[in-house]
């Protein structure tokens, strides 16, 4: 960690005028309520500060001493526990405030922030914070008001990924060309704001003539870097393919690594990839990403499950080559600005999902990711399969109008029904395919009954992990995995918009299938189960209105969740709630109706919404 030092020492003037304009807006940004005085006081007080990736800006348990405001680069907060574990707070990113609640409280620092890259910032002393405080009060205020809604925003939404800027990719062996693929992921990138472009061959002249980066020429190459950096909304580096000085350059200055290889690259590292996946890990290490390239006719990956054992990343993304949909795809999702559809439980009413899921198709509105809960998982998994709507429809009318999944009962011991049709049903429409080897990225959330736990479902076959989510207790027997036994997801977790907020980031559709139809009672006490039987028997006999012993096991399973599940509806740029009341969890017969009324109901919808201004545009809005 250095200050920087004069504008004279350093003979860079324009980079300094650069630096200032980018803190002049950052400031407005963080402080907008200040004027323009308060705000020319205050960048005169801040002290410039770098700090190299892998370095400590403070440790928790120092005194808070000071602010920083982070002009560009990427920094990750830490909680240090007396044990050996550690809890990631959260990332930093440039544009933002760090420190401020210590400096305001006097209390000592609450987390380690390192540098996850090379960092610049910029410094407030308690001392010139107390001075700036006497002469004008309304920093603060500012100040407060920055943490308030902070904490505000913590405590009521759903944790994020902080904004990506700078990307590294990085070509896992000299086999693989990305000639092609770099220049359609730019023209992707483009449509999402300001986009450089750099690698070793773009450098200018004067940055080129010393290929091992000699310190005074990494100094020259660093602030040339930061320069573009402050000019762009995005960088993409484009690493050499071996560990380079370049490519290390690259590393440095990255938020993100984006490793590529070829659909038909050996299983084995690389050279290049073990040192970026292993040798180059830090505790404050970038995130590292894995893209696999199809050949162009590909219709289903294939080997993105053999390739994943060894390579420890954090997303992974499967793209055909010289698909514009695929590309556009990638090029949101590394900026996190996906559009993610999560899909709740529900039973029957489920197949409402499918109606909607065509309408969205219809309005032209991409998904780049799917995930679900119950039923809403095997939709889900059907949409991640990159199938087109008529063909879900069908294929869903197979598997539960004409092939009745619910109807092998059994001896109640474990379960009212084997489970055998379903397990044989979607191992019939889904195969032996692995969640890794989809087009889209997916998960599902089941319930893991031997440790009483959520389990996230985000890889092994596709038709385990459904069936998993589906097992309603009572209903359908437990999914065996290892030693533990896999329950429906519902009882955790009926809507995991917050589960898809936390990993993917972007602009997220919900569909919800909370409403149910209310009983008018016509009796003070519930009826023996003979009399229930007898007058379904004989119609002059009076009729009772009770639900039936599979739908109170099914409500039941939900009611956990329930609270939780209302409590996402806010996370949501679109949120359907299909009018399915009517319809019974278990109603599979209705399923035409049901379909019908999802798509009527969300095509309605679409067209009172305006889509392309409340989401599609949103995604293009510049960070």
């Amino acid at each position: 960690m250095s200050f920087l030092a004069s504008e004279k020492q350093l003979n860079v003037h324009s980079f300094y005028e650069l630096q200032n304009t980018k803190l002049r807006s950052t400031l407005e940004h963080l402080f907008h309520t200040l004027d323009e005085a308060a705000i020319t006081t205050l960048m005169a007080k801040l002290q410039w500060l770098e700090v190299r990736g892998g370095e400590v800006l403070f440790r928790q348990g120092e005194e808070g001493d000071s602010l920083y405001i982070l002009v560009s680069g990427r920094m990750k907060a830490i909680l240090e526990a007396d044990t050996a574990e550690e809890r990631l707070a959260g990332e930093i990113s440039q544009g933002e405030c760090v420190g401020e609640m210590a400096l305001i409280t006097g209390e000592m620092r609450a987390a380690t922030v390192y540098a996850i890259r090379d960092c610049l910032l910029t410094h407030l002393s308690q001392e010139d914070f107390k001075q700036l405080m006497s002469e004008y009060p309304e920093v603060g205020i500012s100040l407060s008001r920055l943490i308030i809604n902070r904490l505000t925003h913590t405590m009521n939404h759903s944790k994020t990924p902080a904004k990506t800027f700078n990307i590294a990719l990085v070509p896992a062996s000299p086999e693989i060309s990305l000639v092609t693929f770099v220049k359609q992921l730019l023209e992707a990138l483009q449509q999402l704001g300001r986009v450089q472009y750099i690698s070793k061959e773009r450098l200018p002249a004067s940055l080129k003539t010393n290929s091992s980066f000699s310190k005074e020429a990494d100094f020259a190459l660093h602030h040339w870097l930061t320069e573009q950096e402050m000019e762009q909304d995005y960088v993409i580096y484009l690493a050499d393919d071996s560990h380079s000085p370049w490519t290390q350059k690259c590393l440095r200055q990255a938020d993100k690594i984006l490793i590529v290889v070829d659909a038909k690259s050996k299983v084995s590292l690389t050279e290049l990839e073990r040192e970026v996946l292993f040798n180059s890990k830090r505790k404050c290490a970038q995130t590292r990403e894995l893209i696999v390239l199809y050949p162009e006719h590909t219709e289903v990956p294939y080997r993105t499950h053999e390739l994943l054992v060894q390579r420890e990343v954090s997303r992974h993304y499967n793209i055909r080559h010289n698909d514009e949909g695929h590309m556009q795809r990638l090029a949101r999702m590394i900026l996190d600005k996906g559009i993610g559809l999560v899909l709740s439980g529900g039973g029957a009413k489920g197949f409402a999902h499918l109606g909607i899921f065509r309408a969205l198709q219809e309005a032209g509105v991409p998904i780049d990711m799917a995930c679900g809960t119950s039923m809403g998982s095997i939709i889900a998994a059907a949409i991640a399969h990159e199938w087109n709507a008529d063909e879900m429809l069908e294929t869903g009318r197979s598997a539960f109008v004409r092939d009745k999944p619910l109807n092998d009962y059994t001896l109640p011991v474990i379960s009212l029904l084997k489970g055998h049709k379903l397990q044989k049903i979607n191992k019939k429409y889904f195969g032996e395919g692995h969640i890794e080897n989809l087009w889209l990225n997916f998960f599902c959330v089941s319930g893991n009954y031997s440790t009483a736990e959520m389990v996230v479902l985000d890889k092994g076959p596709v038709w385990k992990a459904v069936t998993a989510s589906v097992a309603i207790p009572g209903i359908l027997p437990p999914v065996v995995e290892g030693n533990d036994l896999l329950i429906d997801g519902g009882i955790f977790n009926n809507f995991p918009v917050d589960i898809m907020k936390a990993r993917f980031g972007g602009r997220l559709i919900g569909v919800d299938l909370l409403a149910d139809k209310r009983y008018t009672l016509n009796y003070t006490q519930l009826p023996s189960g003979w009399t229930l039987i007898l007058s379904k028997i004989f119609p002059f006999l009076k009729r009772y209105t009770v639900p039936s012993m599979a739908s109170i096991i099914i409500k039941s399973t939900l009611m956990s969740s329930i609270v939780h599940q209302r409590s996402q509806i806010s996370e949501l740029e679109v949120a359907f709630s299909p009018p399915v009341a009517e319809f019974g969890l278990l109603d599979l017969k209705s399923y035409d109706k049901i379909v019908t009324a999802g798509y009527q109901y969300a095509k309605d919808y679409l067209q009172e919404i305006d889509i392309e201004t409340q989401l599609l545009q949103r995604i293009k809005i510049r960070a």
